[in-house]
């Protein structure tokens, strides 16, 4: 037995599913091929991107390291506004910024004086307005620090895609080195115009043709009373005879010519005044910078009168010698150090006398040298201190003492007067010195101090021995009282009154101490006090002694009326100084 089913319809539904499932499939395929497709295109797009981000900035960083290594130019972009939108390190530096951010939305007029920066702004806003670029402008500037700058600039617009200005570049060079040296050789050429138009000399030169293209206002003048344009372009046979102007152009196309060598003569003519005129001519070849004859320049130099006083001029160098020589004999023969040194302190000038003192060979072995080739070094510098005193402040040095030595190794004594050496300007050259040998006096004047001392110690003496019958007097009294009281005290055999003597005996022995120590210290063999001491009791001791020692027929009167008459001092010195000056003043009234 069989049981048969259609399944023809499920058939077909399943071969229906089958086939869009297979579709299906067919379409995920094909969606998932396309998308990794487009991710790895996606995947490569983004690290292409990168890859040329990296570059952009890689050539950023190029373009800026070029950019801020540009020695000497500035190179910034403005907006339409002229604020800055881009500038390199030499742009910074001169406006005294350290980054770019502190450069960037400014402008010229957070940089500059407001007068350039009113100029700038006008001129890049004529820039971007018309379309035109500023080319090789020059234009003042300030630098960071406020000092003047020239600068060569040139702004061109900057255009977006569509051509419409934007802004603009701006580069610039600093050529104030360049406009110094351009406004030198101007002054340069001018002054040396000025000069060669202010020599007497005739100054010309002359192109291969002998026509003129340089000539000075002495040569013009002489020529026919012309000015120096007038003659530039014409030559000789414009301004004298054919007969005189031919040997001339013949003379110039030889040496031109041939190449060398220079001329070097003496013309003589008689001039429109009818005067004999005497020239020293002489012409050389005139070359460029790569050595072709250009030319010929010459110079004629007038030396009629110096022909003529030639003669004169030898008689006074003659002269000149003679008093020369004269003055080198005098200057030899004076028998005191006479010297000249320059600024260096080197001998220029020196005679016999300095030689000897300074132990030289001559003078001649001076010259050249310093002090530091003849003297010990502390000495050389001490003399070395006040020259360039002198030459500093152009006071003279007036008989100031230099001890040296002789040659035997005695001591000497100079007198050194030194003066700053002038020229026509009053400016200082050196220094003139003349030392006097000043040995003898100071030995005559040491001798003379050495007399006077022991005069004065002879005096002092005499002084002692005329009052030493006084204070031997007044001694032997406090002896006596001193050996009468101790008598006394022996004698008695009870203590009655032997206080009172032995007080006796210590007052009568500090005493006769005091007056030693006084003799001790007029003969300066004591030492000195400084303690308060009354006056009037020093001069009533003083009257007392001199009561005792004096004339009796001289007398005494004192009158004390000092308010305060305690001074600080040594009274035994004191007491020497009225004593001194008592027994001169008693002595001198004696004789009289």
């Amino acid at each position: 037995m069989g049981i048969s089913r259609d399944i023809t319809e499920r058939k077909r539904d399943e071969d229906e599913l089958a086939r869009h499932k297979n579709r299906l499939e067919e379409m995920v395929g094909t969606r998932t091929s396309r998308l990794k497709d487009l991710n790895e295109q996606l995947h490569r797009e983004i690290v292409e991107r990168q890859r040329t981000q990296r570059e952009l900035q890689e050539e950023h960083g190029r373009l800026r390291i070029i950019m801020d290594n540009l020695a000497g130019c500035h190179l910034f972009v403005k907006d339409r506004e002229s604020r800055f939108v881009l500038a390199n390190a030499f742009q910074m530096k001169t406006l005294g910024v350290a980054s770019a951010h502190n450069v960037v939305g400014k402008t010229d007029f957070d940089f500059f004086p407001k007068e350039m920066a009113e100029q700038y702004y006008a001129d890049e806003q004529d820039v971007m307005s018309s379309g035109q670029p500023l080319l090789n402008h020059e234009e003042p500037c300030a630098d960071g620090k406020g000092q003047r700058r020239w600068l060569l600039s040139t702004k061109v617009p900057l255009r977006d895609a569509s051509g419409r200005v934007t802004g603009l570049v701006g580069m610039s060079l600093d050529i104030t080195e360049v406009k110094k040296a351009s406004d030198a050789l101007a002054e340069e050429r001018n002054l040396l115009r000025t000069v060669v138009d202010a020599l007497p000399l005739w100054i010309y030169a002359k192109d291969m043709d002998s026509r003129f293209f340089v000539a000075n206002k002495t040569l013009a003048r002489r020529i026919g009373d012309k000015s120096p344009e007038e003659v530039v372009g014409k030559t000789d046979f414009d301004f004298m005879p054919s007969e005189m102007a031919q040997p001339y152009y013949d003379e110039e196309q030889a040496l031109m010519k041939r190449g060398g060598p220079a001329v070097a003569r003496v013309d003589c003519y008689v001039d429109g005044e009818g005067k004999d005129v005497v020239l020293e001519v002489s012409k050389r070849l005139l070359r460029d910078s790569q050595g072709k004859i250009i030319g010929m320049v010459g110079v004629n130099t007038e030396v009629t009168e110096l022909r003529r006083n030639e003669a004169a001029l030898q008689e006074s160098q003659k002269k000149l010698e003679e008093e020369r020589n004269l003055l080198r004999t005098l200057i030899d023969n004076i028998p005191h150090d006479v010297y000249v040194k320059d600024t260096q302190g080197r001998f220029v000038v020196a005679n016999l006398s300095v030689a000897k003192t300074m132990k030289a060979k001559g003078a001649e072995d001076l010259l050249g040298k310093t002090d530091f080739d003849f003297y010990p070094e502390g000495q050389a510098l001490e003399y070395q201190a006040d020259e360039n005193e002198l030459l500093s402040t152009g006071r003279p040095i007036v008989n100031k003492v230099e001890p040296k030595t002789a040659e035997n190794g005695e001591a000497l004594w100079i007198l050194t007067t030194k003066l700053p050496l002038r020229d026509r300007d009053g400016k200082i050259v050196g220094i003139a010195g003349v030392g006097v040998n000043d040995t003898k006096r100071k030995l005559e004047e040491e001798k003379r101090r050495w007399v006077e001392e022991q005069l004065r110690q002879s005096e002092k003496m005499k002084a002692i021995g005329q009052l030493a019958g006084g204070i031997a007097h007044d001694f032997n009294n406090q002896l006596a009282a001193i050996v009468g009281s101790a008598d006394m005290i022996r004698t008695w055999p009870d203590e009655k009154g032997v206080a009172e003597h032995a007080d006796m005996i210590l007052t009568a022995s500090k005493r006769a101490a005091d007056l030693t120590g006084k003799l001790l210290a007029f003969a300066r063999k004591g030492r000195y006090q400084s303690v308060p001491v009354n006056m009037h009791k020093i001069i009533a001791e003083v009257v007392a002694l001199l009561e005792r020692s004096i004339d009796k027929r001289i007398k005494i009167v004192t009158r004390l009326s000092a308010g305060e008459a305690v001074v600080k001092g040594d009274p035994t010195q004191l007491q020497n100084a009225l004593l001194l000056d008592s027994h001169k003043f008693s002595t001198a009234l004696s004789g009289a």
